[in-house]
């Protein structure tokens, strides 16, 4: 604790600020007080009774000798003070009620600080969060050109291996569930306040474009991504990192946690815990995403749950492109130039599998998005030497290809008629590398649906397919 806080404590010393404290009889606050004054680190001041607060740090044995005690019962700038909340609710509250409202401490603290008569302010000891940040809303106000304020809970407790673990949560208590905009407007003050963050804003072009930015833009030495609606937990590039000083691997890869809309969790690994070459690295990975499409368990192409090396991304110039099956790609190219991955079996990493994703809905460019990816895929494929070890990497890859596409066909959102989409989806199976896809190749093993469909397209039975997704999508 003492070390997180270390820099901020001198910069304080150096030169003293004035916070007020809202409850000062309370024995937290009288605690906090004391350390404060004995150290140096803040001039106090404490709204309440003067005999209360000294009784009560008496009762506590802490010293707030030092500390100015402020009654607003007795306060001589009291109608300065009234008559400066009138002008600032202009109209909203008379000066009867603002006198009542300074009355009480949290709005009396509030503005001392507006007042420029404390630097800051702390409560919620005993008042309540809204309680505490409405005066500061109403009196101090938001920085001009800000329209939220945001919060932020410190957790430090000890962690497993003994040192302590800093927590930082926000936004637990002001902004509940924030909208994008309210999420833009956090991460800009965010950034202004800390070099080590930053916020790149572009023109919306799509997930591989915005990849692509931050790629260009990192600066460090390892690359790691997360998606908006899941999270890491606490110690995950923490123990990534760790494993790859330990294991002198370029990088580190780490199970996840897949979460269910209907509460529902499950736990999936990468590949066992353990230090690969490039050989098992290949055989684990590489391989799996070029050709091993149409069986359990499927190797799913997430790049987040990863630690990568930036080296290795820059200097092979990879990159994402596509808005779908872009994480696959990435993948492979970046391990057919990784040497040594460690990996854990901790699930470090939460997906939550959203319903409403943009995947589960119809794309009406999915073939030709397919087609550039097959293009991409051939090329990987071709300059890495990938064919020799899955000779039918292209017939299993455009069978995948082809049952995505036919539940995109059947999705909600198509405008075509059920007819119009069976014929389409006809035509598609008759096209020359679909064809080839499913006279070469009897998919078996996959899960329940996609093996049910698999079989049918096998047979040729259109209808039966057709009205099987219409009473499952409800089309």
């Amino acid at each position: 604790m003492a070390d997180m806080f270390a820099p901020l404590v001198a910069q304080l010393k150096a030169n003293p600020k004035t916070i007020v404290f809202t409850e000062g009889n309370d024995p937290r606050i009288l605690e906090a007080a004391s350390k404060l004054l004995a150290e140096g680190v803040l001039k106090v001041v404490m709204v309440g009774n003067e005999a209360e607060c000294k009784a009560a740090a008496a009762a506590g044995n802490f010293d707030i000798s030092a500390a100015e005690i402020i009654d607003p019962e007795n306060y001589a700038g009291f109608d300065e003070m009234v008559n400066t909340m009138v002008e600032l609710r202009k109209g909203k509250q008379t000066a009867e009620e603002c006198t009542a409202l300074l009355k009480k401490s949290n709005y009396f603290g509030t503005m001392l600080v507006k007042m420029g008569k404390a630097d800051c302010l702390l409560g919620g000891a005993t008042y309540s969060t809204a309680d505490t940040v409405r005066p500061a809303l109403q009196l101090v106000k938001t920085k001009p050109g800000n329209k939220i304020v945001s919060s932020c809970f410190i957790m430090v407790r000890p962690s497993a291996t003994g040192d302590n673990e800093v927590l930082a949560m926000g936004d637990c208590a002001i902004n509940i569930d924030p909208s994008e905009d309210d999420l833009v407007e956090i991460a800009m003050e965010c950034a202004a306040g800390d070099d080590r963050v930053r916020v790149l804003r572009k023109k919306n072009g799509g997930v591989s474009s915005a990849r692509n930015l931050g790629l260009r833009e990192a600066k460090g030495e390892y690359i790691a991504f997360l998606d908006a609606d899941d999270r890491y937990e606490c110690r995950c590039l923490e123990t990534l990192w760790s494993a790859m000083e330990q294991s002198g691997a370029d990088t580190a890869a780490c199970a996840h946690l897949n979460l269910y809309a209907n509460g529902a969790k499950s736990v999936e690994l990468v590949l066992p815990a353990g230090v690969y070459d490039r050989e098992g690295i290949r055989n684990g990975i590489v391989y799996p995403l070029v050709g091993d499409r149409l069986s359990l368990p499927l190797f799913n192409g997430f790049i987040w749950r990863y630690l990568y090396s930036a080296a290795i991304i820059r200097e092979n110039k990879i990159a994402f492109e596509g808005a779908y099956l872009e994480d696959d790609l990435f993948l492979m190219e970046y391990f057919c130039n990784a040497e040594k991955l460690v990996v854990t079996e901790e699930p470090l990493y939460r997906y939550f599998l959203n319903p409403s994703s943009v995947t589960h809905r119809y794309m009406a460019d999915f073939l030709q998005v397919f087609r550039r990816f097959m293009e991409r895929k051939t090329e990987l494929v071709e300059r890495y030497g990938l064919a020799e070890a899955r000779p039918q990497w292209r017939e299993n890859s455009n069978w995948s290809g082809l049952l995505i596409a036919i539940g995109n066909e059947y999705a909600k959102g198509n405008p075509r008629t059920v007819r119009e989409r069976q014929k389409a989806v006809e035509a598609l199976c008759a096209q020359p590398e679909m064809k080839q896809a499913i006279d070469a190749i009897t998919p078996a093993g996959l899960s329940g649906n996609k093996q049910m469909v698999a079989n049918l397209v096998k047979g040729r039975h259109f209808f039966i397919l057709t009205q099987l997704y219409r009473l499952k999508n409800r089309i």
